[in-house]
């Protein structure tokens, strides 16, 4: 029977395993209660590091979508060209297009990573990203039919000084998991 722990919008089903020391057997976990008659599993494999930052992809134009992660499904941000020095915000608009050719549903883990974002310099280093905040644990999903596209406004507030004047920034934009990204200019 295979044993497996599945890890589920942060619940931790069991399944198939009677006990909890089988589960931690399954794990590569030794130790256990007084009577355990389970001998010490092997220890487990290491995990495999994680996958290193993509860097700097080359600048795009507003409205221009990145390469898709998820083929058949483009994104694309509208923002402005230009952004006064000391501007705090960046009003933009998102989209997503099924071009897979059958209706799919794109999914995010919580309401908070329907969209995910960066803003990088012209060297690519980061200056500033979404901020990490509380958010209901609830799976959202989107349908789309084949060749619909469906955008909403977004505000990305940024830091104040962030953006020099002079400077053009790059935002790397992740709308329902899809990548995209645009240039901004500060005057």
């Amino acid at each position: 029977m295979l044993k497996r722990v599945v890890a589920l919008m942060g619940l931790v089903l069991l399944t198939g395993c009677e006990t909890l020391n089988d589960m931690g057997a399954d794990l590569g976990l030794s130790g256990g209660s007084a009577g355990s008659q389970a001998a010490a599993a092997p220890p487990a494999a290491e995990a495999p590091p994680p996958a290193p930052d993509p860097g700097p992809v080359a600048a795009a134009t507003p409205s221009t979508p990145a390469v898709p992660s998820t083929p058949g499904l483009t994104a694309r941000i509208t923002a402005p060209l230009e952004l006064a020095a000391g501007s705090t915000s960046v009003a933009l608009e998102a989209t997503i297009t099924n071009d897979t050719g059958s209706a799919t549903t794109v999914t995010a883990a919580t309401p908070c990573d329907v969209h995910r974002w960066r803003i990088l310099d012209s060297a690519g280093q980061e200056i500033a990203r979404q901020p990490e905040q509380m958010c209901a644990q609830v799976v959202e999903s989107l349908p789309l039919e084949a060749g619909e596209t469906r955008g909403e406004p977004f505000t990305i507030d940024v830091p104040a000084g962030a953006l020099a004047a002079g400077q053009t920034y790059r935002i790397d934009y992740r709308f329902w998991g899809v990548p995209a990204e645009a240039a901004i200019g500060v005057r």
